[in-house]
């Protein structure tokens, strides 16, 4: 199996180039710098180069606070790019997985949501990736979307400084990085039926 990740230099992608991939799994995860993903163009070629049995988006605008000021990069990023991307890969029918957010819903439910709930994000981050993943179910039906709570990667900012920014809830909390790759990799190395 060929594995694609947009976002290799990003927390998600960073754990996934460092967790040990069975016999078999080739991973290719092209840091940020490698990629314009506001350039459908510079998408296309890559996933025409990088043949690859399933990929995975993890690759976003992330900034939620930012995202406030610069919503245009932010859909470019989780709109746009994720479109072309499934468009792409729906094309050659592979299975593309995206890496969404929690953000997508205004947390008034009071209780955890499921993922048929009406979406109401409350901001420009989670108005950006609801759209992404409804062009990414509309462009690919082999698509997978996976809604994550605050996740944390033991990179970069310490994890203090990450803890102190998240907000309080009592239906969630935050998501360490390494344990939802935990998840990614059962479902993609050990049980990938839908491949």
């Amino acid at each position: 199996m060929r594995l694609l990740v947009l976002g290799g230099s990003g927390q998600l992608g960073t754990q996934l180039r460092r967790f040990t991939l069975p016999l078999g799994i080739l991973l290719f995860a092209p840091p940020r710098a490698a990629i314009d993903l506001r350039d459908p163009t510079a998408i296309q070629r890559l996933i025409e180069a990088q043949r690859r049995s399933v990929v995975i988006n993890a690759a976003g605008y992330t900034n939620v606070d930012r995202a406030e000021s610069e919503e245009d990069v932010a859909f470019a990023i989780n709109a746009g790019a994720a479109a072309c991307l499934a468009e792409e890969t729906g094309k050659r029918g592979i299975p593309v997985i995206y890496i969404s957010t929690d953000y997508v819903f205004d947390g008034g439910k009071g209780a955890p949501y499921a993922e048929q709930d009406f979406a109401a994000p409350l901001n420009a981050y989670g108005r950006s990736k609801i759209a992404g993943e409804l062009r990414v179910s509309a462009a690919n039906p082999r698509h997978v979307i996976l809604r994550a709570h605050g996740s944390i990667a033991l990179m970069g900012r310490t994890l203090f400084e990450q803890f102190c920014g998240l907000p309080k809830s009592e239906n969630a909390s935050p998501l360490l990085t390494t344990n939802l790759v935990v998840q990614l990799r059962r479902g993609i190395w050990q049980k990938h039926a839908w491949i």
